[in-house]
């Protein structure tokens, strides 16, 4: 068997009450000094507080002088103010009646002003009526000769015209008579070239004609190559075509002189 635990010492009861006061009293001391901060804390912000309450009060007192005084002194400018407005409302009341003496005896000069411009204006309206009507009559008379001498201008215009017309159609006839006399100038020249370019170009052919026979002769005997007539052929035709376009040159030329 082994050895047995040691056994606790037996606590005793007065001492175990003692701690017991002193945590307790300690505990309260702890309390106590929490309460004290507090109140110490409410203090100092009370007297803050009542430091503020003075200085607005202070301020409050300052600014209802201020005001006072202020108001006193707008009190003062209004009664002056009333007193100016009472003097101008009766100086005003005073012009006004002035104005309206004024206005009145403008009114009566006004009207006997408009009565003599009312009757000057019939006047003159009356006067330039009358010149109006003489004006308008001679206008008139100036109107209806105008009319004939514009009537008289037709006239001798349309005369105009007609006689240039009639000298244009004797001259168009006349430059007709000429055109076709000279055409037929032309027609006939043309004809007359015609005959003899055809005669010449026909003895032309016959000459050539007798040359080629002779030369066809030749070549027949000579065995000369065909080439040689076709040669001679285009020469005679171009020939020809000379003579023809010499005639018709001759026939512009004649027309156009």
């Amino acid at each position: 068997m082994g050895k047995k635990g040691k056994k606790k010492k037996a606590v005793d009861p007065a001492v175990l009450a003692q701690q017991q006061a002193d945590e307790l009293e300690e505990q309260k001391k702890k309390q106590m000094q929490i309460q004290a901060r507090d109140l110490r804390e409410r203090c100092e912000r009370e007297e803050k507080d009542f430091h503020q309450f003075l200085m607005e009060r202070e301020k409050i007192n300052y600014f209802w002088i201020v005001e006072k005084k202020t108001l006193t002194e707008k009190q003062a400018d209004l009664r002056n103010k009333e007193r100016e407005y009472q003097d101008l409302e009766e100086r005003q009341q005073i012009e006004l009646k002035m104005f309206q003496q004024r206005l009145k005896h403008l009114r009566y000069h006004q009207q006997d002003e408009v009565v003599e411009v009312k009757n000057e204006a019939e006047l003159t309206l009356k006067l330039q009526e009358d010149h109006h009507r003489i004006t308008e009559a001679e206008i008139k008379k100036d109107k209806r000769s105008l009319k004939v001498e514009m009537k008289e201008a037709e006239v001798a215009q349309e005369d105009f015209i007609r006689m240039l017309k009639l000298e244009q159609d004797q001259t168009i006839l006349e430059l007709r008579q000429e055109f076709d006399r000279k055409a037929r100038n032309a027609h006939l020249l043309f004809l007359c070239l015609a005959a003899e370019a055809t005669e010449a170009c026909r003895q032309s052919w016959e000459r050539r004609g007798k040359r080629r026979k002779r030369s066809i002769q030749l070549c027949w005997r000579n065995s000369r190559p065909m080439n040689w007539r076709n040669r001679r052929r285009s020469r005679c035709r171009s020939r020809h075509a000379t003579c023809v376009r010499g005639a018709n040159e001759r026939r512009r030329i004649f027309i156009s002189s």
